[in-house]
């Protein structure tokens, strides 16, 4: 299968997290083949919005390539806000036959951290199979 490509612009190459989302989806879709196929059919945006660290970023995904830029004034169809810890966390979700296995401690934290509105997921309802495929390549589990 053809190697996933990652790109960070110019205007993200400052921004921790672009690299640290970059990071964790080249390590996860080269460790496992099942997440390199997702990703090389994952077709949409979204924004991620870390509010503690005052940044933002946009990733577009199309067909096999994702480009991570600036998402200072962008916008897209599904938003996660939420403070970095929050945003790095989601990526602890574990995974039962490829849906959010929720009841065990990691998953409860999100759980209770949604309903707080400590993590907002816009855009969901609109788009719940893109927003699993990307939880499914993000995912460390």
């Amino acid at each position: 299968m053809k190697e996933i490509q990652i790109e960070i612009n110019k205007d993200a190459s400052d921004i921790g997290l672009a690299e640290l989302i970059a990071s964790l989806i080249r390590e996860n879709c080269a460790q496992n083949e099942s997440k390199r196929r997702i990703f090389s059919r994952l077709r949409g945006d979204v924004l991620i919005i870390a509010k503690d660290a005052e940044v933002s970023i946009h990733l577009s995904f199309e067909s096999g390539k994702l480009t991570i830029s600036n998402g200072n004034g962008k916008n897209a169809g599904f938003i996660i806000e939420a403070n970095s810890d929050n945003i790095i966390n989601l990526s602890n979700i574990r995974l039962l036959m490829g849906y959010p296995f929720l009841i065990n401690r990691e998953g409860l934290g999100i759980i209770r951290n949604i309903l707080n509105r400590d993590i907002e997921i816009r855009g969901i309802s609109a788009n719940i199979l893109f927003g699993l495929n990307l939880l499914r390549i993000i995912s460390v589990n």
